[in-house]
């Protein structure tokens, strides 16, 4: 089997036709090729029994599919599901921390309950730093969102290596 392997169909059309193909073989060409997902997004059994974590899916899916992101796709769907749990169990340890001192206030533990909360606020600090990683990769903080669009090229970069070196 020699020579170059054909290119996808959609970039064959942005190119031209220079090969010629038929509005058929373009067709075809363009149904044999492999997609990854679909952009419809099913919630996973254990996303959907964690109340805050199926708050969070809805949410996410609803940023990705009222923006009509076409990167995102049901091949997302594992990524998206351990973020929703990550951030169920943020939760859950932020509201643990909060009954903790309320709990023991005024009790004469003090010893065993700043270990406990150090261990705790431990804890805390590790899922935060995953969640915004993320959420970074998710493309769901505003700074991510910048990077994400690609950067035009400017036209003053040629125009100052013409005066540079002349024409």
């Amino acid at each position: 089997m020699g020579g170059r392997r054909p290119s996808p169909a959609l970039l064959h059309a942005i190119n031209g036709n220079k090969s010629h193909l038929t509005h058929a073989e373009m067709i075809e060409r363009a149904n044999s090729q492999i997609s990854m997902g679909d952009h419809t997004f099913k919630c996973p059994e254990n996303v959907f029994a964690d109340k805050v974590a199926r708050k969070k899916w809805d949410e996410v899916t609803r940023i990705y599919i009222d923006n009509k992101a076409t990167f995102a796709s049901t091949t997302d769907s594992g990524l998206i599901e351990r973020y929703c749990l990550a951030y169920s169990q943020y939760d859950r340890l932020k509201k643990t921390e909060k009954s903790i001192i309320d709990m023991h206030q005024g009790d004469c533990m003090a010893a065993h309950m700043a270990c406990e909360k150090i261990k705790l606020l431990q804890r805390i600090n590790e899922v935060q730093a995953q969640l915004l990683r993320m959420e970074d990769f998710l493309i769901l903080t505003p700074l991510s969102k910048i990077k994400s669009v690609p950067k035009k090229q400017s036209k003053q970069s040629e125009d100052t290596s013409k005066e540079m070196f002349g024409d």
